[in-house]
């Protein structure tokens, strides 16, 4: 079975979501250097709905991106 790629990118960046909001140092803070990360994913369902494709190493990218986003909102 084919996974779709947006979905390996959800599940792979899940695990660090929660740990990053699992006793933030500023819960605030926290949420606004997070945030940008639910907007991305809303951004790439919306472009595979218009049917846009990225390429697997721009999804790597964006993913890390996101991982980068998560560690400083867990502790700033």
């Amino acid at each position: 079975m084919k996974t779709h790629p947006n979905i390996s990118l959800l599940l792979a960046i899940l695990p660090v979501l929660a740990w990053s909001g699992w006793q933030p140092y500023d819960r605030t803070t926290s949420w606004l250097e997070v945030s940008p990360v639910f907007a991305g994913f809303i951004a790439l369902f919306i472009a595979q709905a218009k049917g846009w494709r990225l390429s697997k190493l721009a999804l790597v990218l964006i993913g890390l991106h996101m991982i980068v986003l998560m560690v400083s909102g867990k502790y700033t």
